[in-house]
């Protein structure tokens, strides 16, 4: 089973200079297997660059971007077998943004792989009925199901 990336980063329009280009780093050193060093470039950020909710409340915008910001440090978590943390994440990811399908069927992925078979088919059939149309979702599922003795 593969990891989604980002899975719904496509429906946020207006994303901060400095947020694209967090990305574009972390792509470049996760393609480069620099992965601890990705791993450090997303921590920083949302440690020190992150919008700042102290005085306001987050922006949906915000939100979203600090919701894709942490699936995707789960995710290269996930890719170093650090599934405590990579659920961490998802789950932070999940916090600041419910509808982000990816972090469900991330988390998921993880549930599969630890063999908490109704963990993950919880999450994945969250992450399917946010993205229907997602085909790795619902292969997801439906292995999540098969070794439940379920339907698909």
């Amino acid at each position: 089973m593969a990891i989604a990336v980002t899975g719904d980063i496509g429906r946020r329009s207006r994303m901060e200079p400095a947020f694209k280009e967090l990305l574009q780093k972390g792509r470049s050193l996760a393609s480069e297997l620099k992965l601890t060093e990705a791993i450090g470039l997303y921590q920083k950020w949302l440690k020190e660059d992150r919008p700042n909710s102290q005085d306001t409340p987050l922006k949906p915008a915000e939100k979203s971007c600090l919701a894709v910001a942490y699936n995707n440090l789960g995710q290269l978590k996930y890719l170093k077998v650090d599934f405590e943390g990579a659920v961490e994440d998802y789950n932070q990811a999940i916090l600041y943004d419910p509808e982000l399908a990816a972090a469900y069927y991330n988390r998921g992925t993880i549930m599969y792989r630890m063999g908490d078979f109704n963990g993950a088919v919880n999450d994945m059939e969250k992450a399917t009925s946010l993205n229907p149309s997602n085909e790795e979702f619902k292969t997801g599922l439906e292995r999540a199901r098969l070794q439940l003795g379920g339907t698909s």
